[in-house]
C-alpha cells in the first residue's frame, strides 16, 4: 500500500479553466478500501487533524479508522438502530452521532466512551453538527423541527419549527446560521442567535437531501433530486429516471449562482473543499464526483460503490476524499491529475430561483 499523499498538480489557472468541459478524469482504484460494516454506510467524516475517519453504519455501529494505516481503531456501540450521521467536534476530541433510534450521542474519540445522550426527537435523525464554539450541537430529523443542544449536558436549548420535513442541516462556519434542507425543494436559513423568520431559498427541483457551507460561509451547496419538466414524463409516456442536481447559492443574496449536473441518479451528499474551490458529491449512481465550484465543470469521477454512494467528505488538507456507500464500504481517494487537460471556456451555469419570502438579516 502506498504511503503519503499524492501531490496535487498545481496549474497557473483554476481547475475550472484547466479542465475541458465533458472530459473529467475517471478513477476506479481508490487509495484504500475499508471494510468492517455489515450494512450500508450512510455517513463518513474526517477528524480535524485528518488522522481519523469515522463511519456510520446501518449495523448500528460507528467505526473509527486510522487514515495512514487504513486500519480500524475501534468500534463504538450504543445506538439501538442504524447510525445515520456523524460530526467531529472542532477540537477533534469528541464525535457526535445521530441514529434511527431518534437519539443523538456524543463520544470520547480517544477512549470510545459514551459521554452523553440527547433525547427529544420523535423520528430518525439525519444530521448532527457541532457549533464552531464546540459548546452546542444542532440536529435535524425526519420531522418538522431542528433542535439545539448543550453539547456537554445534553439539555435542549432551543427547538426551531420548520413547518416542513427536514432532510438535512448544516451550521455556518461563524456559527450564526443553520441551514435546513427540505422535501419541498426549499432551503431555509435560521438565525441561531435570535428567534426570527427564516430566509428561504427555493427552486423547482425536487427534495433537497444535503446542504453544506463553504469555509468562508459566503456560499452554500445543496444537492438532491431533479424533478423538473425534463424529468416528468407526459401522460402515457415511459417513466423518466430521476437525476441528481446540486446548486451553489450566494448566502447574502440567496440566489442560485451555479448548477451542477452529471449524476444519473439523485445526489445524497455534497460538500465544499476546505479552500472552497471544489465541490464533491456522492450519488445513487455509485459515483463520487469532483466539480469546479465556480462554474460546475466536472473534474473527476471516482467510480466504485456498487448500489450507490451515500456520503463524501474532504480531508482537512483537501488532498483526499472519503466516501461511503450501500455496499458497506468506505473508500479513500487521492485527488490528483496526471496532466493538465486543454482549457475550457465554459461559463458558469446560473439560475433565477423564486423570490425569497423575507429579506436577509446580516450577522
Amino acid at each position: 500500500m502506498r504511503t503519503g499523499l499524492s501531490v496535487l498538480v498545481v496549474f497557473a489557472t483554476s481547475w475550472g479553466a484547466a479542465l475541458g468541459e465533458g472530459t473529467p478524469q475517471r478513477v476506479s482504484a481508490p487509495r484504500a478500501t475499508l471494510s468492517g460494516h455489515t450494512g450500508s454506510v450512510p455517513a463518513v467524516a474526517f477528524s480535524p487533524d485528518g488522522q481519523l475517519i469515522a463511519s456510520a453504519g446501518q449495523d448500528a455501529t460507528i467505526r473509527l479508522w486510522n487514515v495512514a494505516q487504513s486500519e480500524a481503531v475501534r468500534t463504538l456501540v450504543g445506538h439501538g438502530n442504524a447510525v445515520a450521521c456523524l460530526a467531529f467536534s472542532p477540537d477533534g476530541k469528541r464525535l457526535a452521532s445521530g441514529s434511527f433510534d431518534a437519539t443523538a450521542k456524543v463520544w470520547n474519540v480517544e477512549t470510545g466512551d459514551l459521554i452523553v445522550t440527547f433525547t427529544g426527537h420523535a423520528k430518525p435523525l439525519n444530521r448532527v453538527s457541532f457549533h464552531p464554539d464546540g459548546k452546542r450541537i444542532v440536529s435535524s430529523a425526519w420531522e418538522e423541527e431542528l433542535r439545539v443542544w448543550d453539547a456537554t449536558t445534553g439539555q435542549e436549548q432551543r427547538s426551531i419549527r420548520c413547518d416542513v420535513t427536514a432532510l438535512s442541516s448544516a451550521v455556518s462556519p461563524d456559527g450564526h446560521w443553520v441551514a435546513s434542507a427540505h422535501n419541498d425543494s426549499s432551503i431555509k436559513l435560521w438565525d441561531l442567535e435570535k428567534n426570527s423568520d427564516p430566509q428561504i431559498m427555493k427552486t423547482e427541483d425536487g427534495p433537497v437531501y444535503a446542504v453544506a457551507f463553504s469555509g468562508d460561509g459566503q456560499r452554500l451547496v445543496s444537492a438532491g433530486v431533479r424533478t423538473g419538466p425534463a424529468a416528468v414524463p407526459s401522460s402515457g409516456a415511459a417513466a423518466v429516471p430521476l437525476t441528481g442536481i446540486a446548486r451553489v447559492w450566494d448566502v447574502q443574496s440567496r440566489r442560485s449562482i451555479v448548477q451542477i449536473r452529471g449524476h444519473d441518479k439523485p445526489i445524497q451528499s455534497a460538500c465544499f473543499s476546505p479552500d472552497g474551490k471544489w465541490i464533491a458529491t456522492a450519488g445513487q449512481d455509485g459515483t463520487v464526483r469532483l466539480w469546479d465550484a465556480s462554474n460546475g465543470a466536472n473534474l473527476m469521477i471516482f467510480a466504485g460503490h456498487e448500489g450507490g454512494a451515500s456520503a463524501v467528505a474532504f480531508s482537512p488538507d483537501g488532498q483526499r476524499l472519503a466516501s461511503s456507500g450501500v455496499d458497506s464500504l468506505v473508500k479513500i481517494w487521492d485527488i490528483a491529475l496526471a496532466s493538465p487537460p486543454a482549457p475550457s471556456t465554459r461559463p458558469a451555469a446560473t439560475t433565477q430561483p423564486t423570490t425569497p419570502q423575507t429579506r436577509p438579516a446580516k450577522p
